[in-house]
């Protein structure tokens, strides 16, 4: 266990610094305007992605171990095909992307999906290092191809941006697709019509809940793109997605942690181990984060202009106002693969529901009159508010008393020795 955290910790510090380049290369060529287009395409495409894996990746990696693979993979597969579908239609009448990138994102959206049905797979089969795989070479080809047209070619517009995911997005669901093959010929059988409609109804029960959670999570930042673009400008957006993805680096840990961690629950019926495991995960998860917050906020705004562009200034403004609820946030992480990880997946969509009506609440009284510094307020009393709902449930579920959430002397202790049992588990 300790090898596939260190080695999804390497892979997501990788993706990490690498979309961090993405997104200095495309503020530094296209503007705050432009990257502000492609945060709003960029959302929008994992909006749709969260959508299939209702029936797709929300539940399939907790069903795999419990249901025949043909129950479960069939419906992922025609589910996100009506899904993007419908998607296709919406984008069509309502204004939230630019008309000309509609078909561009719909496809990608597709991909996605299918990338995560095979991840989910592997994910089931505890093949981390080859998910870890799939996820850094989507990356690494978008921003192989984002060079070569911005920089060198000197191509500078969104549309580089979205070739680069196709070649990436492509790709990578290509070598999922390779990985997860054996699956696919050892165990795809057909049944009778009539008997998809249990795997279906399961993956509205646990997938359902588990998406929900993914939704709320991320339109409780995400969600302030589009009141930003419909109070403001899109290069607000811009800015604002800068400080996000900065925001989201810290979180490398957390979620690489909870990502093994949600493994090894699945698969696990001890619940001393389970709860003790997230216990000690929630106190390293919760410090890191701390210090690495510090870290962000402490930089001259002169910085950010320097590394982004001079139209991102505001960038320090808007991390300020992100930091708190990025702290707690950080800790939500832990619980959230603890439920998911025993079955409890309503629990996130409750606590994630709640902290997604504070910040659309929240965004329509705050963002037309403070902008960026409304958007960050809103979005940290959602996270905020998420994480104090799931804190009390993990608390009513496990016996583990409120104080024990903080770190103490022996933890460093205790870390270590849950480091070593990782290693020789």
């Amino acid at each position: 266990m300790f090898k596939q955290i260190l080695n999804t910790f390497i892979t997501r510090i990788l993706s990490g610094v690498l979309n961090l380049l993405i997104a200095i290369i495309l503020s530094n060529y296209l503007g705050a305007e432009g990257k502000g287009v492609q945060g709003l395409i960029l959302t929008t495409i994992s909006i749709i992605v969260i959508f299939s894996g209702i029936v797709g990746s929300g539940g399939l990696t907790y069903l795999l171990p419990r249901m025949h693979f043909s129950l479960l993979i069939i419906p992922c597969y025609l589910w996100a095909i009506i899904n993007v579908g419908i998607m296709c239609v919406v984008l069509r009448y309502f204004d939230i992307i630019p008309k000309e990138y509609i078909n561009d994102v719909v496809f990608l959206a597709l991909v996605l999906s299918i990338t995560g049905i095979n991840n989910s797979i592997l994910h089931a089969k505890k093949l981390i290092q080859q998910v870890n795989l799939v996820s850094i070479t989507q990356v690494v080809i978008t921003l192989i191809v984002i060079i070569y047209l911005v920089i060198y070619k000197d191509l500078i517009s969104v549309r580089s941006y979205v070739i680069g995911m196709y070649f990436g997005c492509v790709i990578s669901a290509l070598v999922s697709y390779w990985y997860a093959w054996k699956n696919y010929t050892n165990t795809l059988y057909f049944f009778p019509f009539h008997k998809y409609f249990l795997g279906i109804k399961n993956h509205f029960k646990y997938g359902g809940f588990n998406q929900l959670d993914i939704l709320a999570q991320l339109l409780s930042f995400r969600f302030a793109f589009y009141i930003l673009n419909y109070y403001t400008t899109t290069a607000q957006v811009g800015i604002y997605s800068n400080a996000v993805s900065l925001i989201e680096a810290i979180w490398i840990l957390s979620r690489s942690i909870s990502f093994v961690q949600h493994s090894r629950i699945v698969n696990s019926h001890d619940k001393n181990y389970t709860s003790n495991l997230t216990l000690q995960f929630i106190k390293l998860s919760g410090s890191i984060a701390f210090v690495a917050i510090i870290a962000l906020v402490v930089i001259p705004s002169g910085v950010y202009r320097y590394v982004f562009g001079s139209e991102f200034g505001e960038i320090r403004i808007a991390l300020i106002s992100l930091s708190p609820g990025v702290l707690f946030f950080s800790i939500s992480f832990i619980i959230s693969s603890y439920f998911s990880g025993t079955g409890k997946h309503y629990l996130n969509s409750i606590s994630s529901a709640i902290g997604l009506m504070i910040i659309v609440i929240l965004a329509f009284v705050l963002i037309p009159d403070y902008g960026i510094v409304g958007a960050g307020i809103a979005a940290s009393a959602s996270y905020f508010t998420t994480t104090v709902v799931k804190i009390h449930y993990f608390i009513k579920l496990t016996g583990i008393k409120f104080l024990q959430l903080f770190p103490v002397k022996n933890d460093l202790h205790n870390l270590l020795k849950l480091i070593r049992s990782l290693k020789n588990g």
